[in-house]
């Protein structure tokens, strides 16, 4: 079988060798092991860790993957050109219905306010000069400024609907 192959470069695992030994639910984003390939791998058990980040990691073969990419090559038959985007946000969540192929913009679109934001809301800061919040967003590496507000609802408001209007369907709040 292909994991008793000699090790030499390590090639990327098809979907057919993945699903000769782990088992995937769709509904709950969870691998079991088919077969056991090592002392922690049991048959039977959910493989792989979860990291720090939130992210699920399975060791085949002497390589790692994340999880959430295995779940789009299992489903899918292939593994996704460029990112899988969490739909809710919630990295160890690999149900199938949660996961996106975004590109490399798209991708950054959908992510959580930055811990160090001060306003309570994205793509909203306190401008000192002004003494006034701005709304910006990025879109493909462009920054759109949207002005200067008052209020921070007006803010929230403008940046918003322009988000929405360029992120489409990877805007988030």
């Amino acid at each position: 079988m292909y994991w008793m192959q000699s090790v030499g470069v390590k090639k990327m695992i098809t979907q057919s060798e993945l699903k000769d030994v782990l088992d995937y639910c769709p509904d709950t984003g969870v691998f079991t092991w088919k077969v056991s390939l090592s002392y922690r791998g049991k048959a039977g058990t959910i493989a792989g860790n979860k990291r720090k980040d939130g992210y699920w990691r399975i060791m085949i073969r002497n390589k790692m993957y994340y999880s959430h990419r295995l779940a789009w090559l299992y489903v899918h038959g292939e593994f996704p050109i460029c990112y899988i985007d969490h739909i809710n946000q919630n990295k160890s969540d690999n149900r199938i219905e949660n996961l996106r192929d975004a590109d490399t913009f798209s991708n950054a679109h959908n992510i959580k306010k930055f811990s160090t934001n001060t306003s309570g809301h994205k793509g909203i800061c306190w401008h000192k000069k002004a003494k006034k919040w701005m709304a910006r967003f990025k879109c493909r590496g462009k920054v759109h400024y949207l002005g200067v507000y008052s209020n921070i609802e007006e803010a929230v408001k403008v940046y918003e609907e322009n988000a929405k209007k360029y992120h489409k369907e990877f805007f988030c709040v």
